[in-house]
């Protein structure tokens, strides 16, 4: 990632969290949750830092499978498809408890995340959202 391409990214996520996860995206504003306190990080180490290894090792995998360009721009959806995953406990934190939990995820279903993420995708793309 360039600076530029890491700020658009952010930019078109946050325009995609606000439609897929419209609940979500409110409380991380109405928390004061700034996207460049976590999300930039989720980029740039495309959760290596976040996610257990093995999590990321298997989330690695799929991405080679798939090829460089198609698996990393899976990777945004990956991200909403974890928040998705997620959603119900994130909506009962606080900031604080919100940036920790943001910072390491628990162990994550890597299976079910790719399986959302590209249903977030395929719903996107129906929508025309990006």
């Amino acid at each position: 990632f360039t600076l530029d391409s890491l700020r658009q990214s952010v930019a078109s996520f946050l325009m995609l969290l606000q439609h897929t996860l419209p609940d979500l995206h409110a409380h991380f504003d109405e928390e004061q949750v700034d996207a460049n306190q976590w999300l930039v990080e989720w980029f740039a180490s495309l959760l290596s830092k976040q996610l257990r290894l093995e999590d990321t090792l298997h989330l690695w995998d799929s991405y080679f499978v798939l090829g460089p360009e198609q698996g990393f721009s899976l990777h945004p959806y990956v991200c909403l498809a974890i928040l998705q995953q997620h959603r119900e406990k994130l909506l009962d934190m606080d900031s604080d408890e919100l940036l920790r939990f943001l910072s390491i995820l628990p162990k994550t279903n890597i299976d079910m995340v790719i399986r959302g993420a590209y249903n977030i995708r395929e719903f996107v793309s129906s929508r025309e959202l990006l």
